[in-house]
């Protein structure tokens, strides 16, 4: 069983991502559109090439938003019957997915690397220093 196991809160959909695969970052992002999707104050997301992510179980709904920064799509993927959000597909960032961190069915070794749209986040959350804080997105590399 791979470490990122997880599943929609109904169960009704369920990921594996393929054993060895290392999480390619792990961010915590505070853009108003991911508090918005979330319902929470940020939204948490361990980032890993697209081939090594798989769904099974009912089909996935989308709602595709854009981009502040890029304007490109992002497609917002969640469960139809109790709408836990699963994973988002940035069209920024081809050949990767950004898996909602909440919904793995082990947190415990989860450690974010990075802070992006700090510029966003509410008032009374505290960034880590020790992260990268990005006012943001990931700069370019």
């Amino acid at each position: 069983m791979s470490k990122f196991d997880g599943h929609c809160m109904c169960g009704n959909i369920s990921y594996v991502v393929d054993e060895g695969t290392e999480p390619l970052a792990t961010v915590v992002c505070h853009c108003s559109i991911c508090q918005r999707q979330s319902g929470a104050p940020f939204s948490l997301n361990v980032v890993v090439a697209d081939a090594a992510f798989h769904v099974s179980g009912d089909t996935l709904g989308e709602f595709e938003t854009t981009s502040e920064e890029t304007q490109t799509p992002v497609q917002r993927q969640y469960c139809t019957n109790c709408g836990s959000p699963i994973v988002s597909i940035l069209g920024s960032m081809p050949g990767v997915v950004a898996i909602k961190a909440g919904t793995l069915n082990d947190t415990s070794w989860i450690q974010p690397g990075a802070e992006i749209w700090a510029r966003s986040k509410q008032g009374w959350v505290e960034t880590d220093n020790d992260l990268g804080v990005f006012e943001k997105g990931l700069p370019a590399s």
